[in-house]
């Protein structure tokens, strides 16, 4: 995709921008209504398994008396 493309069925219009140079990932695209006025933006993301990602055993509270 280029820096912007403009998808329209006539009715509706919809703009996607590529945002390139972002150092969280070079490749996000946000679609932009005009009409709407609504920007948005989505973001991927992979929990991790439940291998990579052990549960910590449970401690009390300490008591401050």
């Amino acid at each position: 995709m280029q820096e912007k493309r403009v998808l329209s069925d006539g009715t509706r219009t919809v703009e996607l921008y590529l945002i390139q140079g972002n150092m969280h990932h070079d490749g996000i695209i946000m679609a932009y209504l005009p009409k709407e006025k609504i920007l948005t933006a989505a973001h991927s993301f992979t929990a991790p398994t439940a291998a990579s990602h052990r549960a910590r055993p449970h401690r009390p509270p300490r008591s401050t008396q």
